[in-house]
């Protein structure tokens, strides 16, 4: 028997790298948000930290590997399956100059700086958790 939760975590993972960020664009087969831009991110798994589930995202979108460090902004929304959910962005970092290799959930990607994320097709939510990294980072 299935159980379904009623509830899913979500985490996003805000990379920077020379004063940009990096965002990946949906396919446009993706059934939630298609050609949407967005940071690497996905479901926590059941009996994974936002942590791990973070960097296991990360890996599996783009192929890079991240320590993450702390949350910079959270959501709470309405699911494409009827479910409350919940979406935390970590500020995480990587070494070195990473080389992306993107899933086929993705068909592009950009490093984008805080100007650029009005030329970017975004949801409010994620345009807002650009914003507050972007703020974190220029307070570091």
């Amino acid at each position: 028997m299935t159980i379904k939760m009623n509830f899913k975590k979500t985490v996003q993972a805000v990379i920077l790298n020379n004063d940009r960020i990096l965002v990946v664009q949906r396919a446009k087969n993706e059934s939630f948000l298609p050609n949407i831009w967005e940071t690497p991110g996905g479901e926590v798994q059941r009996g994974e930290t936002p942590e791990d589930g973070c960097i296991r995202e990360v890996l599996e979108e783009v192929g890079i590997s991240v320590v993450v460090k702390d949350p910079c902004h959270y959501f709470e929304y309405i699911d494409k399956e009827n479910r409350k959910s919940s979406c935390t962005h970590y500020i995480t970092c990587v070494q070195g100059e990473p080389t992306i290799k993107l899933s086929s959930e993705h068909t592009c990607y950009r490093w984008i700086s805080q100007e650029e994320i009005k030329d970017i097709d975004v949801t409010p939510e994620m345009a807002d958790a650009l914003l507050a990294a972007f703020k974190v980072f220029s307070n570091k």
